[in-house]
């Protein structure tokens, strides 16, 4: 077996006639820089996609589960919604999905570390077998090996076979308290589910339709809408915008809309600045752009009792050319003294407006 006559090479530190033929077909020089650069980008990728991705994904779980196990704890509110018991279960999978992905790090990242090692011994035997002329100096060599323990360990547990395989397949027979990732994800994801069952069932069994009705709203892409609380409504001629009432009138029981016609240019997206004004971003043309503002209390806000909708000019309050800016996003606080808006273009352009002093920063 090659890794049997290999361990014999890196102990006696020169290599036999049997496994002579096994360098110069297989571990030539050429091949062993191939089987370096594929295998540690491997290593790097799967390094990458964990520390970057999935972990950050897993605490984030974690941190929001948090927050839900603080929400059942007060049971005179969330009672009826979330079961502490539930809401742990999912903390304890998800802990152990993190700890289990933590100790698949640190072990390829060790991977990592003897495979390099054993590259770099390796290359140097197949140089001592291929160059003839400069055999007797290889031969003179103190040592070719620096670090004999990692790569006598590469030899024994992945040179033939995969020290890592306990992550993804089940051991047979199976070691105690060890769990493949996939059986791991799988315990986190059901424990969510049936932690999320009981706010479902409640919420399928108290809730009362009171009335109903049905219109349609043509050219509707619910997977292209500006922002939430606002539809964005094509037709064939022109495009309108469904505002949501943030406070709709208590003496109106019904859902409350506020349809307007935007014929200046297309909204790139909508922020609701403050209880007074409402944030647009228009693009103009190809190159410019406009930020606008909508004065909410003069929108006229109307409940839905027919199938037909009634348009409304709205009320621009403020206005602000955005030139060679492409594709704006807002973001927006209106606190009072700390009242700005700022755009991004998907061109790389920023712009802050100061709404208290009508000042623009670049």
């Amino acid at each position: 077996m090659p890794e049997v006559e290999l361990t014999g090479t890196l102990a006696i530190g020169s290599v036999t006639e049997n496994l002579r033929p096994y360098f110069e077909e297989f571990l030539t020089t050429q091949n062993i820089k191939i089987i370096d650069a594929n295998v540690t980008f491997s290593y790097q990728n799967s390094l990458r996609l964990i520390c970057e991705h999935i972990l950050p994904a897993c605490e984030r779980m974690q941190l929001e589960l948090s927050k839900l196990m603080g929400y059942s704890l007060w049971t005179q509110r969330y009672g009826d919604f979330l079961e502490t018991d539930s809401v742990q279960s999912s903390i304890d999978h998800f802990s152990d999905l993190i700890a289990r992905l933590h100790e698949f790090a640190s072990d390829l990242n060790h991977l990592a570390t003897t495979f390099q090692a054993f590259i770099k011994w390796i290359t140097m035997i197949t140089i001592k077998v291929s160059d003839d002329d400069s055999s007797v100096e290889a031969q003179n060599e103190s040592s070719l090996c620096e670090d004999p323990e990692l790569v006598l360990e590469f030899l024994n547990k992945d040179f033939i076979k995969d020290s890592l395989s306990e992550y993804f397949v089940p051991q047979t027979p199976k070691k105690a308290n060890v769990e493949t990732l996939s059986d791991l994800l799988t315990k986190a994801k059901e424990s969510y589910y049936k932690m999320l069952k009981k706010p479902s069932d409640t919420l399928s069994e108290q809730i009362v339709v009171t009335s109903k009705v049905f219109f349609v709203l043509k050219g509707i892409l619910l997977d292209q809408q500006p922002r939430d609380n606002v539809i964005s409504i094509t037709t064939t001629k022109e495009t309108y915008y469904a505002f949501l009432q943030l406070n709709p009138d208590p003496k109106y029981s019904a859902f409350q809309y506020s349809l307007c016609d935007i014929p200046d240019g297309v909204v790139t997206d909508i922020e609701f600045f403050d209880a007074e004004e409402l944030g647009l971003c228009l693009q103009i043309d190809e190159d410019n752009s406009r930020i606008e503002t909508l004065s909410i209390n003069k929108m006229k806000f109307k409940t839905i009792a027919t199938t037909k909708l009634i348009t409304e000019n709205p009320k621009i309050a403020r206005s602000h050319a955005l030139n060679k800016m492409r594709n704006t996003k807002i973001g927006c606080n209106g606190r009072p003294k700390r009242r700005i808006f700022s755009v991004v273009g998907s061109n790389g352009l920023i712009k802050i407006l100061d709404m208290e002093d009508n000042q623009e920063e670049e």
